[in-house]
């Protein structure tokens, strides 16, 4: 046990640093893709960025071409110039764009003070330079950070308090992050909070990465449980049932005396998350929480999407012993139970997807592309021997299905039904 805290007192001390640096992007695919490129042998489909890249080229692009014509871009031109390094960057992108790529630190500060020459309402460049140089958690650097938040809230007032779906005002929200982050580490809840509340103020079509998974754990830290379970809520009255959020509803049910409804919670959670039994039973669960920081990509409904909720709760958790245990508990129970289910609408998926693999492998659907087979499953026709109630006429009025692929079939052995 103390080789391990030992390695989770190590794992903090990288914390604070993770915090303050834009790094990997942690990202989320959905629970289809998950299951269909899984059973494909297909790389993740990326649809959604949990941490705003350092300089993302796509859209600083477009937003330059719109600067200077006044009019959107072809997308395929412009990916096409990127991709050729043809792209003509005005020269402070260029130079945030190398500040960027540049791993040495004094380089690098250097050329964000260049773009900042240049253009001083470069905000990504100063907040970058800002993040550099908040070294340590101290007075100075609070002080710091404080005078910050003030330039921040200003930058967004100035961008008309824009959400997280407008590329320019990313930079400012991505600060934004860093400081509830920051104040978060620091203890400083209420101050969070007010950031939290702030931009919940302008009623936000969506929100930056982490922001709903440190709202919650700040609501859990200041006893506002109530306003965990009315999020949840909505979010059910909406059609959402989400791992991430189901999980602090448990806590929030604990934490007010609610044991039985959060034990009903967890057994949802359960459901929808086939991993998060195995999750919790760990001895020490929660010390598994800190890999999410190094970790580049997340599946919804596994292990990594809890431990990237609750990440920022970490602290809360090691204090709260009784709740730990309470989970650990109910899922020990579950997998006493043998508890186990497809993630949540699944199940009907991954049947057909295990139907598909069976039929396509049989001889007489050699050479038949999964597209053609999918249609014919779609149509009923789940095995070869299926084709013998169907003439080929029928199969040939199936859309998308051609003579080509009835020859094909045909040529593979496949009996049709003879017409009258």
């Amino acid at each position: 046990m103390s080789g391990r805290r030992e390695k989770i007192a190590k794992k903090k001390n990288r914390k604070k640093e993770l915090r303050r640096q834009q790094k990997l992007a942690i990202k989320v695919i959905s629970e289809e893709e998950a299951a269909w490129t899984e059973a494909l042998a297909h790389k993740p489909i990326l649809v959604e960025r949990r941490r705003i890249q350092n300089f993302d080229e796509q859209h600083t692009a477009i937003m330059q071409y719109a600067d200077e014509y006044g009019d959107y871009p072809n997308i395929q031109e412009i990916n096409y110039q990127l991709k050729t390094g043809t792209f003509d960057w005005h020269q402070d992108h260029a130079l945030f764009r190398e500040a960027m790529y540049t791993k040495n630190k004094q380089k690098r500060n250097k050329l964000l003070k260049q773009v900042l020459k240049l253009n001083p309402d470069y905000f990504a460049a100063e907040f970058h330079l800002f993040v550099s140089e908040v070294e340590d958690f101290d007075l100075p650097s609070f002080e710091k950070v404080l005078e910050f938040e003030t330039l921040v809230l200003e930058k967004w007032k100035i961008n008309g308090y824009n959400n997280w779906n407008y590329f320019e005002a990313r930079p400012i929200l991505a600060a934004l992050m860093f400081l509830i982050e920051y104040y978060m580490e620091e203890g400083c809840y209420y101050k969070a909070l007010e950031l939290v509340d702030l931009y919940l103020s302008k009623r936000p079509e969506r929100f930056p990465p982490s922001f709903v998974f440190c709202m919650l754990s700040l609501y859990h830290m200041t006893g506002q449980e109530i306003k965990v379970e009315r999020f949840y809520q909505d979010g059910r009255n909406k059609g959402k049932c989400d791992d991430t959020i189901l999980v602090h509803a448990i806590i929030a049910a604990f934490l007010r005396g609610k044991l039985e409804e959060a034990r009903k919670l967890f057994a949802k959670l359960a459901e929808i998350n086939a991993e998060a039994i195995a999750f919790f039973a760990e001895e020490d669960w929660y010390f598994q929480v800190f890999d999410i920081g190094e970790q580049e990509y997340y599946y919804p409904n596994t292990n990594e999407s809890l431990m990237a909720s609750l990440y920022p709760l970490l602290d809360f958790l090691e204090r709260n012993i009784i709740l730990t245990q309470f989970l650990a508990n109910e899922a020990k129970k579950l997998d006493d139970e043998e508890h186990f289910a497809f993630p949540y609408g699944l199940e009907e998926g991954f049947i057909e997807l295990t139907g598909l693999f069976s039929f396509v492998a049989e001889p007489e659907m050699n050479d038949i592309r999964m597209d053609y087979a999918r249609i014919f499953v779609n149509n009923g026709i789940c095995t070869s021997a299926d084709f013998k109630d169907w003439t080929e006429k029928e199969v040939l009025a199936l859309k998308g299905i051609g003579p080509a692929t009835v020859k094909k079939l045909k040529e593979n052995g496949v009996k049709f039904k003879k017409a009258n």
